[in-house]
């Protein structure tokens, strides 16, 4: 039952909306995730007193 409600969502959704089809990448979902878990570490140590401020590695291989 809730897997057919989801499939009409899915369904009602692509007709609906009238854009294009867009491929988000094969590591989209990790991104998100890191994003994600980024907001929430920043978030915890603020609460703790900090002040954050991320920079990238150069080299994140």
């Amino acid at each position: 039952m809730a897997l057919g409600h989801t499939l009409l969502i899915i369904i009602y959704h692509i007709l609906a909306e009238t854009k294009e089809y867009q491929e988000l990448g094969a590591n989209y979902l990790g991104q998100l995730e890191r994003r994600g878990k980024e907001k929430r570490l920043v978030r915890q140590l603020e609460k703790l007193g900090f002040e954050v401020s991320l920079t990238p590695l150069a080299s994140q291989g």
